[in-house]
């Protein structure tokens, strides 16, 4: 889920390799192989295809770029997001 958080808040932009270890996996030391099949995982989850990406562009020695449109999900009522929100709040106690 951070993975795709990272690139929808840079959505249309490259994000390196680098910069997607330092933000996704910064608690942890892994190698760039994770990275490669975390993206993998997540366009088989999206349906995605890598050459043809509806998703997930691969730009080649550079990173990745979200293509897809990115905004903000609005389409739900506030009650239900305050909600959702207390008993996080309650549960987090």
């Amino acid at each position: 889920m951070r993975l795709l958080l990272c690139l929808a808040e840079h959505a249309g932009e490259v994000v390196s390799i680098d910069d997607l270890l330092n933000q996704v996996w910064a608690d942890v030391t892994v190698a760039p192989d994770s990275v490669y099949q975390a993206v993998t995982s997540l366009r088989r989850q999206l349906g995605d295809d890598s050459k043809q990406p509806t998703y997930i562009e691969t730009v080649p020695r550079l990173g990745y770029r979200m293509v897809a449109p990115v905004r903000p999900w609005t389409d739900f009522p506030v009650t239900i997001r305050a909600s959702c929100w207390s008993r996080r709040r309650l549960q987090a106690r």
